[in-house]
């Protein structure tokens, strides 16, 4: 309705636009199930639902804005948050930006008590069933045994057999990182290692003391554009180059478990989109050797997104008392996602229509899960994980909706 208000000559594209967001969102979720379905079951229901599959799977989400709607600056209002899956409207499946553009219509969600209680909800039920969670225990290496995974080795030589083994660290990590060579060299994995890896950003944390809604936060997202072309505006960290677009949001207003205390605390995340080729000369041990010139372009990189930041909300700049960035390198380091691609592998029609990115892989007693499986960022990783769960026993598709 409001689109409407605002662009009251394109009520009937608008209505063809949501209505075809609809049709795609459904289309996506079949390829999602399909992923974990076992044959022949997967083929059939393919084949039954291939004409709604390639439709809207196998287009751009710039082609099919670009079919439905004629105004440009309704275009771009439609498009401008492509980067909350990371691809751009060029290149992205349409299906992939209706499914994450839909769950957000929904009203989405945030966990009350913010990010860690979601480790604190899963862990006590792995451990409730005889299982364990270690962080801090990276692994080497997905064991094989006459063709089958059979288990993994961590980096410190210790050994954990399993007749499933579950990789959700990324797909081509998993398969570039940690299985061997002969099975690198099968089909389903070297298509996989064809894929690029998305993109990547600076995010600037910020923590506030005093009213922070009084001066301007809301418990929305906020994108911010500085022109009406919002199909890139990613950041490239050269010379004087300035901020296109930023990412706004105050996590602390969305938690209703969240106590500001008596200096009424608060946080902030700022985040722009950058490319690989802003950072690169400082990976692999660039950012120590060359330590002076890494804390230069981040300071150069925080200055400008704080002044971006004092543009768009004026009256919470003197109220932030700490502030860190993160790049990157940071992103690359703590995921261990190429090129810091912390969306997983690229968001394209590729993507949606290969038959590599399957939960059950061709190996016997390997998996797959999160957000490379179905879509990216966390409600993805966690479709991801029951899409992984479901491949292992079936009975867990009597629990989805």
């Amino acid at each position: 309705m409001e689109l409407k208000d605002r662009f009251p000559s394109n009520a009937a594209e608008i209505d063809a636009y949501f209505k075809a967001l609809q049709s795609a969102e459904e289309a996506g979720h079949m390829v999602s199930a399909e992923r974990a379905m076992p044959e022949p079951f997967n083929s059939a229901h393919h084949w039954w639902n291939k004409r709604k599959i390639e439709r809207w799977c196998s287009v751009t989400t710039g082609e099919v804005v670009d079919k439905l709607i004629s105004d440009p600056q309704l275009a771009a209002v439609l498009l401008a948050q492509w980067g909350t899956y990371g691809g751009k409207p060029n290149e992205a499946s349409f299906a992939i930006h209706s499914i994450v553009i839909s769950h957000y219509l929904e009203g989405a969600h945030y966990p009350v008590g913010g990010a860690t209680s979601i480790a604190k909800g899963l862990v006590p039920v792995i451990e409730a069933a005889g299982g364990s969670a270690r962080a801090a225990t990276p692994v080497s290496e997905i064991l094989m045994e006459n063709g089958k995974a059979s288990g993994v080795r961590t980096k410190s030589g210790e050994r954990f057999n399993a007749a499933a083994i579950v990789s959700a660290i990324g797909a081509g990590e998993t398969v570039k990182r940690l299985l061997p060579e002969e099975v690198r060299a099968q089909d389903w994995a070297r298509e996989i290692t064809t894929f690029k890896p998305s993109i990547c950003h600076f995010d600037l944390f910020l923590g506030f003391e005093g009213d922070i809604a009084q001066h301007g936060a809301t418990r929305s997202n906020h994108w911010f554009y500085e022109s009406w072309d919002t199909s890139d505006a990613i950041y490239r960290a050269q010379g004087s180059e300035p901020i296109q677009m930023m990412f706004v949001s105050f996590a602390s207003l969305k938690d209703s478990n969240h106590d500001p205390g008596p200096a009424n605390k608060h946080t902030g995340d700022l985040l722009i989109w950058a490319d690989w080729s802003s950072v690169a000369e400082f990976a692999d041990g660039g950012a120590e050797e060359r330590a002076d010139e890494w804390a230069s372009l981040k300071q150069r990189v925080e200055t400008r997104m704080l002044e971006f930041f004092k543009e768009k909300f004026p009256g919470l700049v003197p109220l932030i008392t700490y502030h860190e960035l993160g790049t990157p390198l940071a992103t690359a380091l703590f995921t261990g996602h190429e090129k810091g691609g912390f969306y997983g592998v690229e968001t394209t029609p590729r993507r949606m229509m290969s038959e590599a990115l399957h939960s059950r892989t061709p190996v016997p007693g390997l998996f797959l899960a999160g957000q490379d499986v179905v879509t990216p960022g966390i409600a993805g990783a966690l479709s991801g994980g029951m899409m992984g769960a479901a491949a292992i026993d079936p009975r867990v598709f009597q629990h989805f909706k």
